[in-house]
Parts: C-alpha cells; structure tokens; sequence
C-alpha cells in the first residue's frame, strides 16, 4: 500500500511541475537578450519575440510579471554594464582627444581649439576616482594625461 501512495504522490508532483514556469537557464538569457539588446539597438520589449524562451526555461507563458520584470531589470543592468565595457579605452586603443598645449601665462594646458587629435593609449592606472590615461599623439609624438573625460571617442580596439 505504501508503494501505491509513493506511486500517486509522484505523479501528482510530476503532474503540478509541467504546468508551471521554471528557469534551465537564466544567466545565459540574460546574456543572450543583452547581445540582442546592444546588436540590434533595440530595448527590452521588443527583444522579447525575437528570443526563443523555451531554450532557456519551460512553460515561459506562465511567467508571472515578478519574475518578468525581475528579467527585464537583469537585462537593463547588463547591457549597461555592456555598453560601459566598449566604453573604456585600454592600452593600445586609438581614440581621438583634444589637443593640449601649454598655457604661457598661467602654466599648465589648455585645449587649442576644438580640434580633436588622433592618439594611442600608452598606459592606464586605476584610481580611487576613475581611470587616468596617458596618451601619445599620432601627428607629433607628444604625451598628453588626463582622465577618462579626455578621451572623447575610440577609434579602434586591440585585439
């Protein structure tokens, strides 16, 4: 009798669970609607029908609007996070910057003009405040420093 009481209580467990929404795989979703979100440069309402769910998770129509919502959250927060990565220059990156001359009555630099300059990314050190870079010019070989305010475009990345 005990076995025949097992029996039903695993098919009403096994019954209950098709029903309901559950995750396989939620980091790789994230991951997968972000890359989606920054490729197509789309926001997040309209990556929902260009994802197939049922990769990442069963019954995804019974997702309650919590956990839809919890996604949507995720998935923000990542592609920022994306965004910001592509933003951040590393050592060997051509990026364009204002060029910096110095300043014969105060001392110091100051920009001239509103020309940007080609420049190569030389080394980065990691402050409390942010990143400070120094920059060699591509026309004149002069290096210039500064934070990450002075880089105002990367050209291209290293591999």
């Amino acid at each position: 009798m005990e076995a025949t009481q097992l029996i039903d209580v695993d098919i009403e467990e096994s019954v209950i669970g098709i029903g309901g929404f559950e995750w396989k795989s939620r980091v790789s979703c994230v991951e997968k609607m972000a890359s989606v979100c920054i490729e197509r440069k789309v926001k997040f309402d309209e990556v929902l029908g260009a994802i197939n769910f049922t990769s990442y998770c069963s019954n995804p129509l019974k997702m309650t609007k919590k956990q839809l919502s919890m996604l949507k959250r995720d998935v923000n927060k990542r592609v920022k996070d994306l965004q910001h990565e592509k933003m951040v220059p590393e050592v060997g990156d051509q990026v364009r910057v204002p060029k910096l001359v110095k300043n014969q009555l105060l001392g110091g630099y100051v920009q001239d003009g509103r020309n940007l300059v080609e420049a190569i990314v030389i080394s980065q050190r990691k402050m409390t405040s942010g990143y400070h870079y120094k920059v060699k010019r591509v026309a004149d070989g002069e290096i210039q420093e500064g934070n990450g305010h002075m880089i105002k475009e990367i050209l291209t990345k290293r591999e």
